[in-house]
């Protein structure tokens, strides 16, 4: 069986002064893969972040309607399950999400710890 990998960047070190809290990453189109794995590259502070994912009316072929507004055009729901995910200090953390259902995703900082430089990937795997 075909096995369909790929993966986005949700935040690199050039994403401006540092991350703030109620900042979001970009959005990241992970597809229908059931294995994902956020990667997370801790800055100076210790952060917080929750996944949240995208909804829309209707379902359409393509990246379901992402434009470029900020939100990406979609409302953005919590993923349950991975509503806390706490990185150290200069810390690399993986946070496994399989199974994965949801198409697009992103970061949302949630801590009050001020602004710190965050480097965050996903990377996906499974069939196509």
């Amino acid at each position: 069986m075909a096995s369909l990998r790929g993966g986005g960047t949700l935040w690199t070190t050039t994403s401006g002064a540092g991350i703030v809290q109620n900042a979001f990453s970009a959005p990241v189109f992970v597809g229908s893969v059931p294995f994902v794995t956020v990667l997370v590259k801790g800055g100076a502070l210790a952060s917080v972040f929750k996944v949240q994912v995208a909804g829309v009316a209707a379902d359409k072929p393509g990246l379901n309607e992402l434009d470029g507004t900020a939100g990406g055009g979609v409302v953005w729901y919590d993923y349950d399950g991975a509503t806390a995910l706490a990185v150290g200090v200069n810390t690399n953390v993986a946070f496994d999400l399989s199974p994965f259902g949801p198409s697009i995703m992103r970061l949302l900082r949630t801590d009050a710890n001020g602004a710190t430089n965050i480097e965050a990937l996903v990377v996906t795997n499974g069939p196509n």
